[in-house]
């Protein structure tokens, strides 16, 4: 089962996360100024969200 959490209390919403995507899972709501799931089962695992984000508020879980 795959999981991606973003801790919204510290996320930023510099949208690092979100450009680094390939897949476009991640998405930015304008409104809170948060990164949020949009579309998780596009996600390739590659974690470059994780890697990206400067507060490393966002982990990718991968569980069989």
């Amino acid at each position: 089962m795959l999981e991606i959490i973003i801790d919204q209390d510290k996320c930023s919403g510099c949208a690092f996360c979100v450009l680094a995507c390939p897949q476009k899972v991640l998405d930015l709501d304008y409104d809170t100024t948060k990164a949020y799931v949009a579309e998780i089962n596009e996600c390739i695992v590659c974690r470059n969200c994780e890697e990206q984000c400067p507060k490393g508020v966002i982990q990718v879980r991968l569980e069989s």
